[in-house]
């Protein structure tokens, strides 16, 4: 009789088999990778392939999950609130993002994308409920770095202001990343001195209490 699969054994697997999708994923496209090219390149059967995850969405669910994890772990570990300037804590946020861009170009995308919310799915499914939890803590942790130091009315100001920032840090990274060439050609900068400075024009175009800049 064979061995049932210890969790840690299974817990390894899903992990490595997930990576392995991953850079299919950031090599072809989400939309472009089957879970045939998956299973092929894990060296597993496809019926395996299965066995830890039901289809594409799940994989993709499972690796966002660990990206935030990821992202809410440096954010906390990097980022000192009530200790570090509030452009210290600023400019940390922008680098934080664009070093995960670097490292894990599929993890930064998820980032913006819609998450579920519908609280019948999430008592269902463990992956996209701990997606929503990590996304509600890097939201509150992001919050009580700026809350001091960025004028606001009500919690509901607060989030449209941040969440404006956040969606400007992105499209900031992901701008310079498509124009990488027409920048330098354009202002003789590279893509690291655009966006240092984009990051810095961006922190001082925000009315900070007290003017700080």
């Amino acid at each position: 009789m064979a061995r049932k699969k210890t969790p840690n054994l299974e817990g390894f697997n899903r992990k490595k088999i997930a990576g392995i999708a991953r850079e299919l994923f950031t090599e072809q496209g989400f939309e472009s990778t089957t879970m045939n090219d998956v299973a092929k390149r894990a060296g597993i059967s496809k019926s395996t392939l299965y066995v830890y995850f039901t289809n594409k969405e799940a994989v993709r669910n499972y690796l966002a999950m660990i990206s935030m994890n990821t992202f809410y772990q440096e954010l906390t570990e990097q980022l000192l609130p009530g200790i570090m300037p509030v452009r210290q804590l600023f400019m940390k946020v922008c680098n934080i993002l664009l070093q995960l861009k670097e490292k894990d170009p599929f993890g930064f995308a998820v980032l913006i994308e819609e998450i579920c919310v519908e609280d019948e799915i999430l008592k269902q499914d463990m992956v996209l409920a701990t997606i929503y939890e990590v996304g509600e803590k890097i939201n509150q942790f992001i919050f009580s770095c700026f809350r001091n130091d960025l004028p606001h009315q009500n919690d509901n100001d607060l989030f449209i202001k941040e969440f404006s920032l956040w969606g400007s840090i992105y499209g900031i990274i992901t701008f310079a990343d498509n124009k990488e060439k027409y920048l330098e050609k354009a202002t003789g900068m590279t893509k690291e001195q655009f966006l240092e400075n984009s990051f810095s024009y961006l922190f001082e175009s925000v009315n900070w209490k007290g003017n700080m800049k």
